[in-house]
Parts: structure tokens; C-alpha cells; sequence
């Protein structure tokens, strides 16, 4: 996780796993899929939304994203 990033809930269902959070920034977040894209556990990393208008995280942009897990071998 970049500095400036914090994860608020982390779910799975199956395979696919939903990561809310919030971060200073989008490039944050971008550094964030980018990170996870390289994960050998996880893969596909998938933008759901980004709102940078929400009251309860003033100054930072609330994201919702969903990634693969990589099935073990």
C-alpha cells in the first residue's frame, strides 16, 4: 500500500476480492494497482470507482477496486 493510501474494507467472494479505501490522491491509487499487479498472489487488478466528492474523506478520493487471486498450483 503507497504512502498515502489507507484501506477501509477488504471482502472476497471466490476468486475476486473488493478493496475500498481512500488516498491522498489518483496517482495513489494508480500506484496501488500497480502494486498489486505485481503480486504473484493476486492478478487483474480492476478500478470500480473513484469519488473525490464524498463528505467523510474530505481531501482525498474514496476507491473501490476488484482483483483476482491467483489460484495456488
Amino acid at each position: 500500500i503507497p504512502e498515502g493510501a489507507q484501506l477501509l474494507k477488504i471482502e472476497h467472494s471466490g476468486a475476486i476480492v473488493n478493496i475500498e479505501g481512500v488516498a491522498e490522491s489518483n496517482a495513489r491509487i494508480s500506484a496501488f494497482m500497480r502494486n498489486l499487479d505485481k503480486s504473484p498472489w493476486l492478478k487483474n487488478p480492476e478500478l470500480v470507482v473513484i469519488d473525490s466528492s464524498t463528505r467523510k474523506h474530505a481531501g482525498s478520493s474514496w476507491f473501490s477496486l476488484k482483483v483476482q487471486r491467483v489460484q495456488a498450483n
